[in-house]
């Protein structure tokens, strides 16, 4: 310890001042010292006791003699500070033990059973404690009230929901395990049904139970207003309405209904004879009220709803008696509805619409004419609805007039809507399928074909995928009938006369080719580019051709039993035919074998495959082989090219340059390719000078005239073709931008729409004269599928 007039300070003060020893003058000084001495230490003193008081707890709780030297050498404490600390602590928890016990007295005196919870505002206020405190000191284990238990959500009052409610949003910052402790205790309840019940308040659940109790409510005559008072768990009384109808049904239906709920024809007649004798134009309450107190042994609802369709059938219904009524007293009284509506019974409105529906009843019709939908498109046009609509019509009905409102409205080609008749005529069905057949099927253009045939895209689209199940469930009745003369013909000759078997079974050949499932003694076909032959292939090729020319789609089941060659083989053969070639090892080395007899890529391409390209075999064999054989220059290498290139690159041509270096590398030193060679000369002063005197301009304009080839050009300038292919790649990207205009773009579009599949695109590129064919064609998948075209 450190002592200046009377004042002590601990060692660790001379931390404050760097180490150094501190003299202290005067009072003032050693008094300013201690208040830094203590903010510094302030913040850390507090819990230095927390955790020594916990320490020491611990050893008590496992009754081992405290350690009090070490205790105090770790904290830097002498012994009677620690036990002073101790006796501190325990005076605080003896305190609060008798606080507690107190509160627990006094919240069971202030238990009101009615209510079956204490007045905990009561004892916060005597003990002037806050209210979340005192709930803290409360003991159970000290206390004799039982809390409740309310494990269903039914189980819990209007009133106990709401106050629980307004504790939570009130007293507790977050939700957690004590602080709903705290709240359970504050409700008297168990701590796993505050858990519950709060839970219901962030994600409300119907559950059996609470289903249960909202049917019965529903049936004693309970609105959804006052059963979402009762429980007011969700947001609003439709949420509610909506959580309970979903609930049932995903409940089990019972096989039977309850007999109550059926209505006899004596009670029906009596619930005809109440209506009569109680009820009142725009007033049905009182006939409600007496059919429910007679009928008391049915659910209230069931009885309101038998009330209310009674009532419409009597009396809003379009029946025989009520036109026949309704007739009369038109004729009688004109259209003085309020007279008119006093006889009926009914209110004023409800006689205008009863005499609207009986006046509609015989001059309605079925089919659509072209006068009555242009009248519905001046309707749309003008903004009138379907009921003015079905008025100025005369022959519709307003739900009728509405639904061809909104089929004119959806429509994209509302003047060539089929408006006599919504049935497919066999001749339209026809021209669906030939429509659908001129294209592929991954690329149906839908718009173009409803416009042929004047229906919606839907509907096309929807008789299309009918038209093709009626077409497979025919021909599924003829497949065992087609696979038993199969095998009945192969078991005999080994073979098969698809011609015999088409007249056997009463199909075309080419359908009994697609349906059979015969598969027995099919052969297996192997690619071999060594020793493969194009004899099978182009059998298969013509059977295609003949049979599925583009775009309709090929069924390789059909070529799999004309062939007799297993299925899987046929496709791939195929995607051969195609040039969809799989670049396997054993490929690849015959394609360098060809290539190392000096046999160009274009023989090669057809050797592999007849519509294989050139360029493609060319790609794999520069990719594969020729980048295995490619080894890094050295930087000796390359400072020896550039040397020689800045000796002759004036004097000697550069093709005879490029091979003169290549020849002076010795045979230690790994030779470079020519490409390298000239990929170093293009970057040379001499040649951008040569290019520059040349004219870039000049050169750019025969380079993209065609006049000249590149070679050629090289040669008349002497310059690398590396260096003018390069020039002449810049020149197509700057000769055509890449962003579209909308002139340019409306010029796209009325050339789409003013032609027919396929477009020429090079054609329009040369009319356009600012894009090229390429860009053309995908500024118009573009547009294509933004839905613009």
């Amino acid at each position: 310890m450190l002592q200046c007039r009377g004042l002590r300070f601990s060692q660790n003060c001379l931390a404050l001042y760097g180490g150094a020893p501190a003299r202290l003058l005067n009072a003032q000084t050693a008094w300013r010292f201690s208040r830094l001495y203590a903010s510094a230490t302030k913040d850390t003193t507090s819990d230095q006791q927390q955790r020594l008081i916990y320490e020491i707890r611990t050893y008590q709780k496992e009754n081992v003699t405290i350690p009090w030297y070490m205790l105090a050498a770790q904290y830097r404490m002498t012994i009677d500070s620690i036990k002073q600390i101790l006796g501190q602590d325990d005076t605080r928890i003896r305190e609060q033990k008798e606080l507690s016990v107190r509160v627990t007295q006094r919240a069971e005196q202030l238990y009101d059973k009615d209510r079956g919870r204490c007045d905990w505002e009561a004892v916060a206020n005597e003990f002037e404690k806050p209210l979340m405190q005192c709930l803290a000191l409360y003991d159970a284990a000290l206390s004799t009230i039982v809390a409740r238990s309310r494990p269903n959500i039914t189980d819990w009052p209007v009133e106990d929901v709401e106050v629980i409610k307004s504790f939570v949003a009130k007293h507790l910052d977050s939700i957690t395990s004590d602080n709903l402790r705290l709240a359970s205790i504050y409700m008297n309840v168990t701590h796993d049904d505050c858990i519950s019940i709060n839970f219901l308040f962030g994600r409300p659940k119907m559950t059996a139970d609470l289903h249960e109790a909202i049917k019965q409510c529903r049936e004693d005559g309970m609105r959804w207003k006052d059963i979402h008072v009762k429980y007011p768990f969700w947001r609003s009384w439709q949420t509610l309405c909506f959580s309970y109808t979903r609930f049932g049904r995903k409940l089990p239906h019972k096989a039977a209904r309850d007999v109550q709920i059926k209505w006899t024809k004596s009670e029906t007649t009596r619930i005809q004879e109440i209506l009569k004798e109680h009820y009142k134009p725009g007033n049905i309450r009182l006939a409600i009220q007496v059919a429910t107190a007679e009928f008391a042994y049915k659910p209230k609802i069931k009885v309101k709803g038998k009330i209310i369709r009674t009532h419409k059938k009597l009396y809003l219904k379009p029946s025989k008696q009520n036109e026949a009524k309704m007739r009369r007293l038109v004729e009688t009284h004109g259209e003085d509805w309020i007279r008119i509506g006093a006889e009926m019974r009914i209110t004023t409105n409800q006689a205008q619409k009863l005499w609207k529906k009986c006046a509609q009843l015989h001059s309605a019709t079925s089919a659509w004419t072209e006068d009555e939908v242009e009248i519905l498109r001046k309707c749309i046009k003008n903004g009138i609805g379907p009921a003015e609509a079905s008025r100025l019509v005369g022959t519709k009905r307003i739900c009728n007039c509405a639904n061809m409102m909104n089929t004119l409205r959806k429509s994209e080609q509302t003047g060539r809507l089929n408006v006599h008749g919504r049935q497919w005529s066999s001749v339209d069905k026809t021209r669906l399928m030939v429509l659908v057949s001129a294209f592929d099927h991954k690329a149906v253009d839908w718009a173009h074909i409803s416009k042929e045939l004047g229906r919606e895209i839907k509907a096309c689209k929807s008789q299309h995928v009918i038209l093709n199940r009626e077409n497979n469930n025919r021909l599924l009745r003829y497949t065992d009938a087609t696979n038993a003369e199969a095998r009945r013909q192969y078991e005999q000759r080994s073979g098969i006369d698809w011609a015999q078997v088409s007249q056997t079974v009463g199909l075309s050949e080419r359908e009994c080719l697609e349906i059979c499932q015969f598969d027995v003694g099919k052969t297996r076909w192997t690619y071999d580019p060594d020793t493969f032959s194009w004899d099978t292939a182009n059998k298969m090729t013509g059977f295609i051709k003949a049979n599925y020319p583009p775009p309709t789609p090929v069924n390789y089941r059909a070529v799999s039993n004309y062939m007799w060659v297993d299925i899987n083989d046929c496709a791939y053969m195929a995607m051969l035919l195609r040039g969809e070639v799989e670049w396997t090892d054993k490929i690849i080395a015959r394609v360098a074998k060809l290539r190392s007899q000096g046999m160009k890529f274009k023989d090669i391409s057809k050797q592999i495959s007849p519509n294989l390209l050139a360029k493609r075999v060319g790609n794999v064999y520069h990719n594969n082989i020729l980048q295995k054989l490619y080894s890094p220059i050295s930087d000796e290498d390359k400072q020896f090219i550039k040397r020689l290139l800045d000796e002759h690159a004036e004097t000697m041509p550069y093709e005879k340059l490029a091979a003169f270096i290549a020849g002076r590398f010795t045979s230690e030193n790994k030779h470079p390719n020519m490409s390298r060679i000239s990929l170093y000369a293009m970057c040379h002063p001499v040649y951008k000078a040569r290019l520059e005197k040349a004219g870039k301009t000049n050169v750019m304009n025969q380079l993209s005239a065609g006049t000249t080839s590149v070679k050629k050009l090289a040669e008349e300038l002497d310059l690398p073709s590396v260096l003018l292919r390069n020039l002449h790649r810049k020149a197509k990207k700057r000769t055509y931008p890449i962003k579209w205009t909308h002139d340019e773009t409306e010029q796209l579009i009325l050339y789409v729409q003013s032609n027919t599949l396929p477009y020429n695109w090079k054609l329009f590129s040369a009319q356009l004269g600012t894009k090229n064919g390429r860009q053309s064609y995908f500024k118009w998948l573009q547009l294509k599928k933004k839905g613009q075209l």
